[in-house]
C-alpha cells in the first residue's frame, strides 16, 4: 500500500491535509492499462472508503470497460460495464468499498485537471446516484515515469479542487 500525502503546492488549506493510501495492486492496474493505451488516455473509476474526515483508501481500480473510447485527448468509459463492476466490488466487500471517483491518464502531460475534469468533478458531486458528494479524480501522467495526482471536489461557500497526491510510481517496492 502506497501512502501519499498532500503536497506543498497544493490549493488545499493546511487545515484540511488529506491522505491517500492507495494498493500497489491498482497502482500497477492503473500503469498497466495507461501503457497499453499509448498514446492515447484511458481511464475508469476506483472504490474504497474514506477511514475518517481526511484519509482516504483506494482498494480497486476499475478498468475502462470493453466499449470505452480512447483518443488522444480524451476518454469516455464504458458506463454500463463501471455500473457492473461498482456494484461486484461493493456487494463482494460487504459494502464497505465505495465508488470514490474516476481516474484517467494524460499521456506526455501533467496532472493538472482540464476544464472538462473539473466540470466532470462537479457532475459527480451533484450525482445524488454517485452516492461520492466529495469525489475524487486520479490523473496517470507521463509516458514511461508515470505521476498521479488525486484530486478532491469540496463544495463550501463556492467550489474549489484540492491537489490531494503526487508521487511517481514507476517503482512500487
Amino acid at each position: 500500500m502506497a501512502r501519499f500525502q498532500t503536497s506543498g503546492t497544493s490549493r488545499m488549506p493546511k487545515s484540511f491535509p488529506i491522505v491517500a493510501w492507495v494498493s500497489a495492486a491498482s497502482l500497477t492496474s492503473m500503469v498497466e492499462e495507461a501503457r497499453r493505451c499509448l498514446p492515447n488516455e484511458t481511464g475508469g473509476a476506483f472504490m474504497g472508503y474514506w477511514a475518517g474526515p481526511s484519509t482516504v483508501v483506494i482498494t480497486d481500480v476499475i478498468g475502462p470497460g470493453p466499449m470505452a473510447k480512447h483518443a488522444r485527448h480524451s476518454f469516455y468509459p464504458d458506463a454500463e460495464y463501471h455500473d457492473h463492476e461498482i456494484e461486484r466490488i461493493y456487494v463482494a466487500s460487504d459494502r464497505l468499498h465505495t465508488y470514490l471517483g474516476d481516474w484517467h491518464t494524460h499521456p506526455n502531460g501533467s496532472g493538472t485537471t482540464s476544464r472538462r475534469d473539473r466540470k466532470t468533478l462537479s457532475a459527480i458531486a451533484s450525482e445524488a446516484g454517485a452516492r461520492a458528494p466529495k469525489p475524487l479524480m486520479a490523473i496517470l501522467a507521463g509516458n514511461e515515469e508515470w505521476k498521479l495526482a488525486i484530486w478532491s471536489w469540496r463544495a463550501k461557500d463556492f467550489f474549489w479542487l484540492a491537489k490531494v497526491a503526487l508521487a511517481s510510481v514507476t517503482s512500487f517496492d
